[in-house]
């Protein structure tokens, strides 16, 4: 499940595929079906595996949630959030 960001990552682990965190990272902020933004789980990821993902997708998918006007204010809500 997506609720379940740690299984989510666990499983983008064990498929080994390059595009996997950069497809998670994009379900958590445009999770469909009328589902909020997962900001809190998007910064997890970002922090945990952001070796992992292209600098420029993840760019392009943070810009609208993160870009200059809502990214200070949203950036800082989930960065909060996220313990280590």
């Amino acid at each position: 499940k997506l609720e379940d960001s740690e299984a989510a990552e666990q499983y983008c682990a064990e498929i080994g595929r390059a595009d996997a965190y950069m497809q998670l990272l994009d379900m958590y902020l445009d999770p469909q079906d009328g589902k909020d933004p997962m900001f809190t789980a998007a910064v997890r990821l970002l922090h945990n595996h952001g070796e992992s993902l292209d600098p420029l997708q993840v760019l392009e998918v943070t810009n609208p949630w993160f870009g200059p006007a809502l990214g200070p204010l949203n950036l800082l809500i989930a960065s909060n959030s996220v313990s280590d």
